[in-house]
């Protein structure tokens, strides 16, 4: 009779879960106003401007 092995998985393998997970909230940010900006009627340097400007002040690294 064959024994089943458990598989054992390393602790590494949710880091780019991780960071993902982590990433999903600045995606959705700067999605959504660069779509609001843009149906606003903005034009795109100042959209590119205003929401890299965002999305570096809500990004995680400079969050405390």
């Amino acid at each position: 009779m064959s024994q089943a092995i458990p598989s054992v998985r390393s602790p590494w393998s949710w880091v780019p879960t991780g960071y993902l997970a982590e990433g999903i909230p600045c995606l959705m940010i700067t999605w959504v106003a660069a779509t609001m900006f843009k149906y606003l009627g903005h034009h795109n340097t100042a959209i590119s401007l205003w929401v890299g400007n965002m999305t570096l002040l809500s990004s995680p690294t400079y969050s405390t």
